[in-house]
């Protein structure tokens, strides 16, 4: 067991910056030092008035959500039962009343989205802290005890002269969830991305549909206003994916690493004659690693994320079913 190396060096870096305000002596602190000064730093009291604007925009969004509904409701009505255009008298057609009918249920789904992520932004999660904060910080404590903490992360300075800490080699015996402070900027990872894209998606489907029939109908200019609106969609979609595929990527290739790390290692017990006890313990280890989900997002917000856009096709489909 002895000559079975368990580190994964990490040839690309992983970074963990050190934030401006915070007082660090990198000659008589350690990493451990700077983590206890950050959780303080975000474990402080949040002022009442901080979050009095927040309950109002919530409360706001509420209501205009539950009236928002209601006029869906109407308007399904009386387009889908009753057979009645909707809009100005010299605007109503099949075309515009899908519009308004797409433009409302976008609306709708828009506040859901919001009111969501604010209330478990601000009341139910600390300013850029996590249950994954605390685990970087007990397995630190862990490596300090031990006086391993330097070979794993050491402090450096780039060339604008900030500092960050380096994540120089992890363990396959340790659990990869300590290390997403790391990889990922904000907590739950990706998150507030995937219920952006979550938004996007069945807008960018609306606007298209919408784009479509204004080019069959040759309205030119609705036309190019919905051009202008799928641009900047696709300037959205392509920001939120660019982070979200390089926070996954870090994760996934260290994931990977250790995956393939723990497969040499059981092999070479196996090799060698190790006892039973021994090769079990690391058959559990690689079994571990390997239950891990390939996307590193609680599956509640899986879930939810893609709620919006799952009822939102349902709408479309429908909508253009009968509209045919």
């Amino acid at each position: 067991m002895k000559t079975v190396n368990r580190d994964i060096l990490l040839e690309k870096e992983i970074i963990w910056r050190v934030k401006k305000g915070l007082e660090f002596n990198p000659e008589s602190e350690t990493f451990l030092n700077y983590l206890i000064k950050e959780k303080a730093l975000y474990d402080r009291y949040r002022p009442l008035n901080k979050l009095i604007p927040i309950v109002g925009v919530i409360i706001g969004l509420t209501f205009l959500f539950l009236y928002t509904s209601m006029m869906l409701v109407d308007f399904m009505i009386i387009f889908f039962l009753e057979g009645q255009y909707l809009g100005p008298p010299d605007l109503q057609s099949d075309f515009f009343s899908l519009l308004v009918l797409t433009s409302v249920l976008a609306s709708v789904l828009g506040q859901i989205l919001v009111i969501f992520t604010l209330s478990f932004k601000y009341f139910f999660t600390k300013d850029n802290w996590s249950k994954f904060h605390d685990q970087t910080i007990s397995l630190v404590e862990r490596l300090s005890e031990m006086n391993l903490l330097q070979e794993y992360i050491q402090l450096e300075t780039d060339e604008s002269g900030e500092k960050h800490f380096k994540l120089r080699k992890l363990s396959v015996d340790l659990q990869v969830q300590w290390i997403f402070p790391f990889i990922f900027n904000a907590f739950p990872p990706l998150l507030i991305e995937i219920m952006f894209l979550s938004l996007l998606l069945p807008f960018s489907m609306a606007t298209l549909f919408s784009l479509l029939i204004a080019i069959v109908e040759g309205n030119w200019i609705i036309a190019l206003g919905m051009t202008l609106v799928m641009a900047l969609i696709i300037v959205g979609l392509y920001s939120n994916t660019l982070t979200i595929l390089r926070s996954w990527s870090k994760y996934t290739r260290i994931r990977n690493l250790m995956i393939t790390r723990q497969q040499g290692i059981l092999h070479h017990l196996i090799l060698t004659g190790e006892g039973d006890l021994t090769i079990l313990r690391n058959e559990n280890n690689l079994s571990r690693l390997e239950r891990m989900h390939s996307f590193p997002l609680p599956s509640l917000f899986r879930i939810t994320a893609f709620i919006p856009l799952i009822g939102s096709l349902l709408g479309y489909l429908v909508g253009f079913t009968l509209l045919v």
